[in-house]
């Protein structure tokens, strides 16, 4: 028979959630801050929003997976609103033909 995994909260038995004090795994939390800083560095500044949220997170899931938890719904809603928001306005940028003139003034000489 195997030990159980130390890094999993277990059950509490009847179903009544977890173990307070149980240590918790911070998988998921890792993985959302690296997503979210790669994008802020890559792509977007604005993720940055979404990226504090997230190390907040992950903060947090060391002493109140409850509130972690929360946080990391929240982080995910924002990172969208923010991709969202940068996907209209990329469309309006070209429908409007303002991303041709901004690149064009780039490269025009006077």
């Amino acid at each position: 028979m195997t030990s159980p995994n130390p890094n999993f909260s277990a059950p509490v038995p009847g179903g009544q959630g977890f173990v307070p004090g149980a240590p918790v795994s911070k998988t998921k939390w890792i993985v959302q801050l690296v997503v979210c800083a790669v994008t802020t560095v890559l792509c977007s500044p604005l993720q940055l929003v979404s990226t504090i949220i997230a190390i907040v997170g992950l903060v947090k899931a060391g002493s109140d997976v409850e509130s972690a938890n929360k946080l990391y719904k929240v982080t995910w809603i924002v990172y969208a609103i923010i991709w969202v928001i940068a996907i209209i306005v990329w469309v309006i940028l070209i429908a409007t033909g303002a991303l041709g003139a901004i690149l064009d003034s780039s490269s025009t000489s006077y």
